[in-house]
């Protein structure tokens, strides 16, 4: 789903704005809630996700499996 999100804003086209100038993109950050998460550790966890897909090149969506250890 945020793939898809992200195509569409990326290909996203406004009729009055001069699109070789202006581009739209989007960055995810994508995680399931985990046995003992609380919505302060699943937060955090997506925007350490976010700030990975901005550092690895923006215009991407990073997820994380349930079982996957972040830094």
């Amino acid at each position: 789903m945020a793939e898809r999100l992200r195509g569409k804003i990326k290909n996203l086209r406004l009729p009055k704005l001069d699109t070789s100038r202006y581009a739209f993109t989007a960055s995810f950050g994508v995680s399931c809630v985990v046995a003992g998460d609380d919505l302060e550790s699943l937060l955090a966890r997506v925007d350490r996700l976010l700030y990975k897909a901005k550092n690895n090149g923006r215009d991407r969506v990073e997820w994380a499996s349930p079982n996957q250890t972040l830094t």
